[in-house]
Formats: structure tokens, sequence, C-alpha cells
């Protein structure tokens, strides 16, 4: 059987990517390259339990950043007294 990898940005997933075109706003949908991959090669998934973070623009990659620092014990009380101020 022959197996590709898609987890982990492997070098086929590369190659689907490759072919993608902008989507909705300009940005490239990983989705996309996971429905031409499809056709090709069984993929695997798992559900898991948590939030869902997108980080497609540098505002929602810097809300998630933050969220991960509160929540962080390194960090959450560096965090929270600077939301305070």
């Amino acid at each position: 059987m022959n197996h590709r990898r898609m987890d982990g940005f492997g070098k086929t997933s590369f190659e689907y990517l490759d072919q993608l075109k902008p989507g909705r706003n300009g940005e490239y949908q990983l989705t996309d390259a996971l429905s031409s991959y499809v056709r090709d090669y069984p993929l695997y998934a798992s559900s898991f339990l948590g939030k869902r973070y997108d980080i497609g623009t540098k505002e929602l990659w810097i809300k998630t950043f933050f969220d991960f620092a509160r929540r962080d014990p390194q960090f959450s009380g560096i965090m929270n007294k600077r939301s305070r101020k």
C-alpha cells in the first residue's frame, strides 16, 4: 500500500499546496489542498476537545499568542499585570 503523509507538512503536502490558487480574501485554504489530496490518497484524521484557533491573519495570530500566554504559568503573571493597566 502506498501511503503519503499530509500531516506535518511533508514533501507530498507541499506538492498539493503548490497547486493552490488563492481563495476568498486572497488566502490559500489548506482545506482546498486536502480536497485534492484525498482524490489520490487516503486521509486519516482525529477529533479533539478544545478551542480552535484561526491564525490566518496577523491580528488573529496576535490574539492567539496572547491567549496562550495568559494561560501559560511562566507568562500569565506578566500578561495579567499588563492587561489591568
